[in-house]
């Protein structure tokens, strides 16, 4: 029957269709999707938790913040703005917040004792180093976080050498070991009674090796217990200069440049206009000075042409047949 010939044909031409699955660009597809190379890229772009990586967080804000506002520009000085005003404000959002978090991390620790962040073994090699460990948003001086803290300041006979590599962590992140022996009254009582004196009364090696000998004690067993807990009194204090410094840096200085870079862009926007308007004054007054000889010369050449046509003699007429156009 005709209708079993149209569908003998129908599904022929089904049949003869490509079948994409297994074409080259599916191929080609799935190289790419498996070959390192698309891997690190993709590798970029994984949340870490709930931060966004750098350089997906460049490419959102710069990309997609900045250059359509600076498209829709309405004139030089809208885009003059947005480049300084938009660009700037983004980059201390990603750069410089991280900066002051490290420079006051490190304040912080000068003042308390507490080491608060982990600085690079290579930050002592020369300055260069150590303005690029600051400077840099990724790598460099890293600030501890809430997690880092804890384990840091709790279970310190959980370190693979106790205490001892605890007063290691304090010496190599530039803390104080006298400080943070002496903040709570019970750990520096402790302490005494391990060295044999005051705390602050020791060089660091005398502390070293009096809790070095202190090992399986009393008194260094009830130094452990101050800091069993991860909320104890250390883990708490550093919290809260970690969450102190975050938040005078993230939402205070940062916006307060912000609100800064605001109004003098507009002062500079304003003086830049002032200084268009002047000159676009003085030049139409420049204009206007070296045409008013011009009109005055034109004015006393109608006035001899006139003359001349008027005139009933005809020497008057030669005279001035220049101006007349005669020849």
């Amino acid at each position: 029957m005709q209708v079993n010939g149209l569908s003998n044909v129908q599904n022929t031409e089904i049949k003869n269709q490509p079948s994409f699955g297994n074409s080259s660009v599916a191929s080609l597809g799935k190289k790419i999707l498996s070959s390192d190379s698309f891997q690190k890229i993709s590798d970029k772009f994984e949340y870490n938790k709930f931060s966004m990586p750098l350089i997906p967080m460049v490419i959102v804000l710069y990309g997609a913040t900045v250059l359509p506002r600076w498209l829709q520009a309405t004139d030089k000085h809208d885009r003059r703005e947005i480049l300084t005003r938009d660009m700037t404000a983004i980059t201390a959002l990603i750069v410089l917040s991280k900066i002051l978090s490290r420079v006051i991390s490190k304040a912080c620790s000068t003042l308390s004792g507490f080491a608060l962040s982990n600085t690079p073994h290579d930050h002592k090699d020369s300055l260069y180093n150590k303005i690029m460990n600051y400077l840099h948003p990724e790598e460099g001086v890293g600030v501890l976080n809430s997690d880092e803290i804890t384990k840091k300041y709790s279970k310190l006979d959980h370190y693979k050498k106790g205490v001892s590599d605890f007063f290691t962590f304090i010496e190599e992140q530039r803390g104080d070991i006298k400080k943070v022996l002496c903040f709570d009254k019970k750990v520096r009582a402790t302490s005494n009674e391990i060295l044999g004196k005051d705390v602050n009364d020791c060089t660091y090696k005398e502390i070293r090796d009096g809790f070095e000998a202190a090992k399986g004690t009393e008194p260094l067993n009830r130094f452990y217990k101050a800091f069993e807990s991860p909320t104890n009194r250390y883990v708490k204090r550093a919290k809260m200069y970690n969450s102190g410094f975050g938040f005078i840096s993230t939402l205070i200085l940062v916006p307060a440049f912000m609100v800064w870079l605001e109004k003098y862009n507009e002062k500079v926007t304003k003086r830049i206009i002032a200084k268009d308007k002047a000159k676009k004054a003085a030049a139409e007054q420049m204009a206007g000075v070296s045409q008013a000889p011009n009109k005055a010369a034109g004015v006393q050449t109608a006035s001899v042409v006139q003359t001349a046509q008027n005139s009933s003699s005809p020497e008057t007429k030669i005279a001035y047949s220049s101006f007349l156009g005669d020849k």
